[in-house]
């Protein structure tokens, strides 16, 4: 009985252990926020909580049912998720989001992109733009996009 309790408390630790390492593909250095409209809010959010090790803090519905949300955090970021029941995707080119008004990204400074960065493609995460030096500032940044296409630029610092 004694052997089938450490046998059984030895797998528990591994599975912990595996589960840890299956967490954060993104490590976040500075607190951040983002609200972000989705189409499908329940993809949107299991997206960012594997990436991000993102816990929910609340959902949320509007009274007439047309806004649903939900809140994920860490002590490092913050996400707010809306699905409206009548958005409408951008008016801007897919290949030119910057020419809609308003947001088009939000970044998000990393403490390693290379090695975020190969984390991502293991997740088949959509890497938009490849790491590139910005050169003024001479910083490492990569832009990915969530299942939405929201892009999200990683800076390193």
């Amino acid at each position: 009985m004694r052997k089938t309790g450490v046998i059984i408390c030895l797998a528990l630790l591994t599975a912990m252990a595996s589960a840890k390492q299956q967490q954060a593909a993104i490590k976040v250095q500075q607190k951040a926020f983002a609200a972000i409209t989705v189409v499908d809010i329940a993809k949107a959010a299991q997206w960012y909580q594997s990436l991000f090790d993102l816990a929910l803090i609340t959902d949320f519905q509007s009274p007439d049912a047309v806004v649903k949300g939900k809140i994920l955090s860490n002590n490092k970021l913050t996400i707010e998720l809306q699905q409206h029941k009548d958005s409408v995707p951008s008016s801007a080119p897919a290949d030119k989001p910057y020419k809609a008004i308003g947001l088009f990204k939000f970044g998000i400074v990393i403490s390693d992109l290379d090695k975020t960065i190969a984390e991502l493609k293991k997740r088949h995460v959509i890497i938009r733009v490849a790491p590139f030096t910005e050169p003024n500032s001479g910083v490492l940044n990569a832009i990915i996009t969530d299942p939405d296409g929201n892009m999200i630029q990683l800076i390193e610092g």
